[in-house]
């Protein structure tokens, strides 16, 4: 169960990539140093927290070893680059491909249901139970999301010192792949 603030509390299906490569591990490690939250990192600092300051102190620099190693397409017509939604946008239009239910986008993603049926009349967490559902979700999103990390192999999670965690440098320039 995930819990973005006290009033939205959601299930959130988790690629078994993402459980491949440690992640709870990672759970257990933020844990065991006595935090709530998922990464206390983001919320060092009082005056932008949270999303604010993931993009401060990790995104720019994601995007821009990213830069360095392929390119990154920006909107033809207003010119506007990638941002954080733009990862989600790409998920969304994997399973646009799959023709996925509504419904199960919507779910997956985290987005509200809309409709009659799927506001009242789709009930398979309480019919199915959570976990089965999950399962279902899990399994659609490792069918029809190809990871990029397949070469990357797990290692035991050292976590930093938490005022080193929020902190990021600059990329290291290296060659861009196929030159």
């Amino acid at each position: 169960m995930a819990q973005k603030n006290k009033n939205r509390v959601r299930s959130i299906p988790l690629h078994e990539e993402i459980m491949r490569l440690g992640f709870a591990n990672y759970v257990h490690a933020i844990k065991e140093e006595g935090h709530r939250e998922l990464f206390p990192e983001l919320y060092l600092n009082a005056a932008r927290v949270g999303g604010h300051q993931f993009r401060n102190v990790a995104w720019r620099h994601m995007v821009e070893w990213i830069g360095l190693h392929m390119d990154i397409p920006t909107n033809e017509v207003t010119g506007k680059g990638c941002d954080m939604h733009s990862i989600r946008a790409l998920g969304s239009s994997f399973y646009a491909i799959a023709n996925a239910p509504d419904l199960i986008r919507a779910d997956i993603m985290g987005h509200a249901r809309s409709g009659t049926n799927a506001l009242h009349y789709s009930k398979r967490k309480k019919t199915h139970g959570t976990i089965q559902v999950l399962r279902e979700y899990r399994d659609f999103m490792a069918d029809h999301i190809d990871p990029a990390t397949n070469e990357l192999s797990q290692f035991r999670v050292k976590l930093l010192p938490l005022r080193h965690r929020s902190r990021t440098g600059k990329p290291k320039i290296r060659k861009r792949i196929g030159q």
